[in-house]
């Protein structure tokens, strides 16, 4: 027989992790060996099952599934059903890859990998004499949040030169400590420089790239829903009316507000130097002109413009030191290899 214990969001805790063990969670069921989830191991259900579980498996309780009725070698045409109890003994529901289109009794219709799903199964019956196996439940939360300019509060991005990747992170200071250096040597320039970002998080650079995509008619709402969610990220992207009624032009508005407070011209690279750390976003300013070295100790008068964003004698210090600039729609943007 099969266990079923209770987890995911909300979850009864054992005193031990059994070498396999089963969680359901609405959605699939996951084989745990050891209490750890195994994703190559987990099994979604058929959307074609009508019944909710939810109605009869409950959270807060216990349960198991009997595994004695499998045959040795379970056959894709052959139909199975692997009962679930409670501790209590009571049949709750079933396990199967037959479609009986049972809206009353509690069926989980795993249908076409219910083979690969046995043979899991039976390889732990064989190991551990074993008759049944523990379940746990715990259902998926819908706790998504609509989109919008709240969204940038979340996986800020990082402004320490030590989360950069190497090289950059030491090309980055030598090129500063040579700024430095000039500051030092021409303090009525008044250079000033601003680090605001180096390394971005991964799911930061998701947000970022699908709501300009939203915002600029390249995808819909939905197209960045499943994207996001598949990068586990809670946001909606779907807003509806004061009706209640779907509103494309909403969800749009909400992603263009969200590109207005990143402050970005075009959809993040999700692959960027940003990403991997190999960029680092820094202003650098200045109110006359001064000298610095570059990484051949050659020395370069440094004027007007009077910023880094546009002066192209830094620029062509910076490239020594292995810090580069060519992106024009990016101000502070600094990089391993200019884009």
């Amino acid at each position: 027989m099969l266990h079923i214990i209770k987890q995911a969001t909300t979850h009864t805790k054992l005193d031990y992790n059994s070498p396999l063990s089963l969680r359901f969670n609405g959605k699939e069921l996951q084989i745990l060996e050891w209490g750890e989830v195994k994703r190559e191991k987990s099994f979604k259900l058929d959307p074609l099952s009508l019944n909710n579980p939810k109605d009869s498996i409950i959270e807060s309780k216990k349960y198991f599934v009997g595994i004695e009725n499998l045959a040795h070698i379970p056959l894709s045409q052959k139909i199975y059903y692997l009962d679930i109890y409670d501790e209590n003994k009571n049949k709750v529901g079933t396990i199967t890859n037959n479609n009986t289109q049972n809206i009353i009794n509690t069926e989980l219709l795993l249908d076409d990998r219910f083979c690969d799903f046995a043979n899991l199964l039976l390889k732990y019956q064989r190991e551990y004499s074993a008759n049944r196996v523990k379940l746990e439940v715990g259902y998926v939360r819908n706790n998504l949040r609509l989109s919008g300019k709240e969204w940038i509060k979340e996986y800020k991005d990082k402004a320490s030169i030590e989360d950069l990747s190497s090289p950059f992170k030491e090309n980055v200071k030598d090129f500063l400590k040579a700024i430095d250096e000039a500051k030092k040597e021409t303090p009525q320039a008044k250079i000033t420089y601003y680090i605001s970002s180096t390394r971005r998080p991964y799911k930061r650079a998701v947000l970022m790239h699908y709501c300009h995509k939203v915002a600029y008619n390249n995808i819909t709402p939905q197209q960045a829903q499943q994207a996001t969610q598949k990068e586990n990220i809670p946001i909606n992207w779907v807003h509806t009316d004061s009706s209640g009624n779907y509103s494309e032009k909403i969800s749009r508005e909400k992603a263009l507000e969200m590109v207005k407070a990143y402050g970005i011209a075009y959809p993040a690279s999700l692959t960027s130097h940003h990403v991997r750390g190999n960029a680092i976003d820094i202003t650098i300013t200045w109110q006359s002109s001064f000298t610095i070295k570059d990484k051949t100790g050659e020395i370069h008068t440094i004027d007007i413009p009077r910023n880094g964003t546009t002066n192209p004698q830094l620029r062509e210090v910076g490239k020594t030191y292995g810090v580069k600039r060519t992106l024009e729609k990016d101000p502070p943007h600094w990089s391993l290899e200019g884009n």
